[in-house]
């Protein structure tokens, strides 16, 4: 781990230096970070679990400014009294506001049993929202298990989400006849919330047959809508939608029981940060108005709502949800203008690094060390059985420029194939085999 984060910081600095930085206007997730500021401003005394009531507010403001898909980082598996009534009823709001109604993500984990701790049904139903597994390796991607019956990691769904919804808001709409519009308006249910106002909710038998919307009255699960709508409207599998390398590769399962990780994606964390999410408070957000410049894009954007670094953050642990900054996101901070001094790195980051991977399918592989090792075994043997003693100066420059040239290929590779090759380990165990060399040289000398 050590290896692969120092790597990674020299790929960013490669990245920069080579001006390979992809560009993503607006980025693709916004994060809407519940931090310090925004607990103090909410007066929420314990934010362990985080006060629901809060949470509302947050599902509120972004319905009403017409955001697509909302991912909640945060494990509502506990009831919070009469909180929960409220959280629920702002969901429910927010899925009747057909046809612009909201795709809703939550957060899923596997206790220390095995099973699994999932979103209250007095919050949410899967009906009509997804869940997904939040359970993170550091530095690596979440993949998809062959198994069916395995849950989605959480930033899988927000970017199937994020996909699916440039078909289910802009679906190709046949004109309606005459009938068929009298049967809209004179079937349209109309439900009447607290406060007296109305939201009118659209019957699937006409309009959403030809598009994919949540809807409060399903009576199947919306995970398994999604399935049927690929299958036979489009001819895709959900677990296939992105780069093959999202699937987990049975030598990659194997290598599990090794203690390895071979052939496993990795989170790129050599892209800027700006390149992959927006961030703002959560109390900026409540505070903020619709036309207000950081949500121009909203509806373009994947929104999260996730801890900020506060102190309690965390499921199991206190904390839990705070990991050091990478080297390499470190160094984008230190080049920012002015530079950014973030100590902790949360959860919510990670996972918006992962929805950016999917969305854009480029998902690194690292090619293992012990195999490129083998491989510099083999390679230099041979070398050092074709050198002859009196030209071995030459040979040895040779032998360092080339690891140079493969240095900076490596490098490149990376760039442009999104696969990382080994560098320490390679190189020094064919730098290995030429030490009897030198030391024959001095006995020849």
């Amino acid at each position: 781990d050590f290896l692969l984060e120092k790597r990674l910081l020299i790929q960013a600095a490669y990245r920069q230096f080579t001006q390979q930085s992809p560009t993503t206007v607006p980025p693709p997730v916004l994060l809407v970070q519940i931090d310090e500021k925004s607990i103090q401003a909410a007066k929420i005394v314990d934010p362990k679990p985080m006060d629901r009531k809060y949470l509302a507010s947050l599902v509120d403001k972004l319905s009403a400014i017409n955001a697509k898909v909302v991912g909640i980082d945060y494990l509502l598996d506990r009831p919070h009294h009469k909180n929960d009534a409220i959280l629920a009823k702002s969901l429910q709001k927010s899925i009747l506001r057909q046809p612009d109604s909201t795709w809703f993500v939550f957060a899923s984990v596997r206790d220390y049993t095995g099973g699994w701790l999932t979103v209250l049904p007095e919050i949410a139903s899967p009906n009509w929202s997804l869940q997904g597994s939040i359970n993170l390796s550091r530095g690596y991607m979440g993949l998809v298990s062959p198994e069916k019956s395995a849950k989605l990691p959480f930033s899988y769904l927000l970017a199937l989400g994020y996909q699916l919804n440039g078909m289910a808001f802009d679906p190709p709409q046949p004109p309606l006849k005459r009938g068929e519009q009298d049967k809209l308006k004179v079937n349209t249910p109309r439900l009447r919330e607290a406060g007296g106002e109305e939201i009118r909710a659209y019957p699937s038998s006409i309009e959403l047959e030809f598009s994919l919307l949540p809807q409060f009255s399903s009576k199947i699960e919306f995970l398994s809508q999604i399935d049927r709508y690929l299958k036979q409207d489009k001819g895709q599998d959900y677990r296939h939608l992105f780069s093959s390398r999202a699937q987990l590769q049975p030598i990659t399962s194997f290598s599990y029981d090794l203690g390895q990780m071979w052939l496993h994606p990795i989170i790129d964390f050599s892209i800027p940060p700006q390149q992959v999410y927006q961030s703002i408070p959560a109390w900026k957000l409540l505070e903020s108005s619709a036309n207000s410049p950081q949500l121009n894009h909203i509806q373009q954007q994947v929104v999260m709502i996730a801890p900020g670094g506060y102190g309690e953050a965390g499921i199991f642990e206190e904390g839990q949800d705070n990991f050091p900054v990478p080297a390499a996101i470190n160094y984008w901070f230190k080049q920012a203008n002015p530079p950014v001094k973030h100590r902790r790195f949360t959860g919510g980051k990670t996972h918006a690094y992962m929805i950016h991977h999917y969305l854009n399918r480029r998902l690194v592989v690292p090619i293992p060390d012990l195999w490129m090792i083998g491989v510099a075994v083999l390679l230099g043997k041979s070398i050092a059985i074709m050198m002859k003693p009196r030209q071995q100066r030459v040979q040895l420059r040779t032998l360092l420029g080339g690891t140079v040239v493969y240095g900076l290929i490596s490098l490149q590779v990376y760039s442009s194939g999104a696969i990382l090759l080994p560098l320490v380990f390679p190189s020094l165990t064919i730098l290995i085999y030429f030490l009897p060399l030198l030391l024959r040289k001095k006995t020849y000398a």
